[in-house]
């Protein structure tokens, strides 16, 4: 079994590197560009800056620390789901497509007790050392996300992150992977699989994550109060009501703009009560959670397929 896990990771050397640099890397991205942001954020100067009605050249030069900061966490943010889906597709369109390519295959299925279990063995391998580092990136995307905003709102409770951070950074690299597997068993050849390995991949995710947002828009509408308020953060906002600038009273924005039309001009729209219904930011950990389970029942049947298709093929 050593034997085994040693080579597996030698014949994807360059691929581990990769993930593993990077992991390292965005991770560092993260923790540098939150501790940045929240240092910036706290500091007497950039108080002073943002009471100002005027530009001071030192608020300028406070201004470019903080989009370099910025920029650090985005890229902690972007980053993980971009790497582990990538790396993902290179570990799992070779697995297959490149012993049989190379006419190694034979070798190789002949000296394993089964075809199953040397095809298995090296899934588990390669996928152990994606979940790890997905899960490492998992936790910084989650960071990342978090000190991008300046309500430091958990994304967990908002829809404002999409599905590209969290466990489903783990989770999608593990559908690139099975869908690199599969269509490298199918078709036994590296260029191709490449190719087809990639467009099915993006599209089951580009499909799953539709279906998601489906899913979301399906639910009732809550009122959320205060467009401003509580409820309000990250959620998906359907309607939008305004208040009655004379009475108070809460009406659509259509009947406001048809009331006050000669006033819109010049209204001050700080001094107006802004209402909203819509889908709230709690819910959104529910549904990633659906998604994510559509998406593993998708890798499973990826790699069941892969299974068949290394146990009935021949090995050219």
């Amino acid at each position: 079994m050593r034997t085994t896990i040693l080579l597996t990771l030698k014949q994807h050397r360059m691929v581990l590197w990769l993930l593993a640099i990077g992991t390292a890397v965005l991770a560092l991205a993260t923790v540098v560009g939150d501790w940045a942001v929240g240092a910036l954020v706290e500091s007497a100067e950039y108080k002073r800056c943002m009471a100002l009605s005027e530009i001071d050249p030192a608020c300028e030069a406070l201004g470019v620390k903080y989009t370099l900061a910025m920029i650090a966490v985005a890229i902690g943010g972007l980053g993980p789901w971009v790497l582990v889906m990538l790396s993902g597709l290179l570990l799992g369109i070779p697995l297959v497509a490149n012993e049989i390519d190379h006419g190694t295959a034979v070798l190789a299925w002949s000296m394993a007790p089964s075809r199953s279990r040397w095809f298995m063995t090296r899934v588990a391998i390669l996928a152990v050392v994606l979940v790890i580092c997905g899960t490492v990136l998992a936790f910084t995307s989650t960071q990342a996300f978090v000190a991008g905003r300046t309500d430091r709102l958990d994304p967990n409770l908002s829809f404002d992150a999409g599905s590209i951070f969290g466990f489903m950074v783990p989770v999608r690299g593990l559908v690139a992977m099975a869908a690199g597997m599969f269509v490298g068993a199918l078709l036994g050849r590296l260029f191709p699989t490449v190719i087809a390995g990639t467009a099915l991949a993006a599209a089951l995710l580009w499909g799953i994550n539709g279906w998601s947002e489906m899913d979301v828009h399906s639910l009732p509408p809550l009122w959320l109060g205060a467009a401003d308020g509580e409820l309000a953060r990250g959620s998906i906002t359907t309607d939008w009501y305004v208040g009655d600038l004379e009475t108070g009273e809460i009406i659509t924005q259509q009947e406001f703009w048809s009331r006050y039309e000669d006033q819109m001009q010049t209204l001050d729209w700080s001094t107006v009560a802004q209402y909203s219904m819509g889908i709230p930011g709690s819910v959104a950990s529910d549904i990633r959670g659906r998604q994510a389970a559509v998406l593993v029942l998708a890798a499973d049947i990826l790699l069941f397929g892969a299974l068949v298709r290394v146990e009935r093929r021949r090995p050219y």
